[in-house]
């Protein structure tokens, strides 16, 4: 979709991206996504696929001018289920108002039923019947008693561009159930600021099933030259299905956020792991502060 001009999302607009190198959206004015009487505004993009070189994404949502999230509205980046391939927000401010958020929660690796998670960091099911946790940031909890390890550390702390993985499956009275999913990945890349009065979040899902494995958080990438805001920040991990005997929590995700002026207060991040038979590790969590600009003189 292209759009000249300023562009608002009034109730909801999806996104699908099948192509690795086509832009879902490229707006050239002011990007809203805000609420309309009752409903909610709610903008839906869903990643395609991503290979291991270049692009490192699987969809593009490029916003010459500002993206602003009312309050009551959502953005809901969706990573590719079974490549992980991911949505890249290039824009030059970003506002987040209170109550609004852009929600990646449990949009990363799909957990699959009655088998091991999927992503690098995948939990596993030993046995027919229980399931360990995923990790990313954190490593994932193990399955109880007998059960099996759990998924391990993957991807970068200063630049997490991966979403999480999914958790263990698991058998609970004979049916098969699935491992939690894993949070997405918000990746954004601010030419001037992002405020944060609302919340990013990317969290793990919790296990399908009474012994399944929760889904490790994801991962939250912000680049700006300008960081403001006083909200929540969060990539924790999903909880295992049971807590004494049964799967393993999900380990927390990736935050990092870099910036040339920090004008945030009060702000908070979470990247604990999810609870279980065996608790998720805790995440990763990275705030750079970059150089400012300056000025060379050289004299010989």
């Amino acid at each position: 979709m292209t759009c000249g001009s300023n562009m608002t999302i009034l109730n909801t607009l999806y996104l699908t991206n099948s192509v690795l190198t086509n832009a879902l959206l490229t707006c050239g004015g002011n990007l809203t996504v805000t609420n309309s009487g009752t409903n909610s505004g709610a903008f839906y993009v869903y990643s395609g696929m991503t290979n291991s070189t270049w692009p490192n994404y699987g969809g593009l949502v490029r916003v010459t001018g500002d993206v602003f999230v009312a309050s009551n509205s959502y953005i809901y980046p969706y990573s590719h289920p079974t490549n992980g391939g991911s949505v890249f927000f290039s824009v030059r401010n970003l506002t987040l108002a209170s109550n609004g958020a852009i929600n990646a929660t449990g949009l990363g690796y799909a957990g699959v039923v009655g088998t091991n998670g999927l992503g690098p960091g995948r939990g596993y099911m030993k046995d027919d019947w229980v399931g360990s946790g995923a990790g990313y940031g954190g490593a994932g909890g193990a399955g109880g008693g007998t059960g099996p390890a759990g998924g391990t550390t993957y991807g970068s702390s200063n630049a997490p561009v991966d979403p999480g993985s999914s958790g263990g499956g698991s058998k609970p009275g004979g049916v098969y159930k699935q491992g939690g999913n894993g949070g997405g990945s918000v990746r954004i890349q601010a030419s001037q600021r992002v405020t944060v009065n609302g919340a990013i979040s990317a969290a793990g899902n919790a296990a399908g099933g009474s012994y399944g494995g929760g889904g490790s958080g994801g991962g939250i990438y912000v680049h700006c030259r300008e960081f403001c805001g006083s909200g929540t920040i969060t990539a924790i991990g999903g909880n295992g299905g049971h807590p004494t005997a049964g799967g393993g929590g999900g380990g927390g995700g990736r935050i990092a956020v870099w910036r040339e002026y920090d004008h945030s207060s009060g702000l908070t991040n979470y990247v604990t792991g999810g609870t279980g038979t065996v608790s998720g590790g805790l995440g990763t969590v990275v705030f750079v502060l970059i150089p400012h600009k300056g000025t060379i003189i050289s004299v010989r």
